[in-house]
């Protein structure tokens, strides 16, 4: 989304598909509804299907709710190929973001090993899971580098994704 006047717009000659996982509540809702409104269609993914059911209500046909688990491949994969758009829609999906996550707070004293693990399972390899997914029908779409159409969202600062890197705050660098 290019800054124009202080508001985001897309481009109508890029208006397509998004796919945005979080989307039933806060910044994933936000950036649904934005997309929505800008004339792209969501794909809206979570668990939260009473969320996704609001969302749906709320924003219309351009909207596809997609209850599934982003820890798990193959039903993220499966979701993703379902929610695909028909090649004569005229809206590939040319985005992802990925804006699902969770961050409990808690101190040395107090976490646990599940706890943590079920942030790296959610934050890092339902982000993998998605962006693995999604970067062959977004290049199957034709776009050159519509690939790169892939983001990451989330309160910490320094974490990236693009369909060809991730990168994570605190130095990890996948290829």
């Amino acid at each position: 989304m290019a800054e124009r006047s202080g508001t985001s717009t897309v481009s109508p000659s890029v208006r397509s598909t998004v796919v945005v996982t979080g989307a039933a509540s806060g910044m994933g809702r936000s950036v649904a509804e934005r997309f929505v409104a800008e004339g792209w269609r969501a794909v809206a993914v979570d668990v939260d299907t009473a969320g996704l059911d609001g969302l749906a209500e709320d924003l219309g046909t351009d909207l596809v709710a997609s209850a599934v688990d982003i820890r798990d491949r193959a039903a993220v994969a499966t979701a993703l190929a379902a929610a695909r758009p028909a090649p004569d829609d005229g809206r590939p999906l040319r985005a992802v973001v990925n804006a699902a996550g969770i961050y409990p707070t808690t101190t040395l004293a107090d976490y646990t090993e599940d706890t943590y693990r079920r942030i790296l399972d959610i934050n890092l390899l339902g982000t993998l899971n998605v962006t693995a997914a999604a970067v062959p029908l977004i290049r199957a779409a034709g776009d050159g580098g519509a690939a790169d159409w892939v983001f990451q969202l989330g309160s910490r600062p320094g974490s990236y994704l693009t369909g060809e890197t991730v990168v994570i705050s605190g130095g990890l660098l996948l290829r």
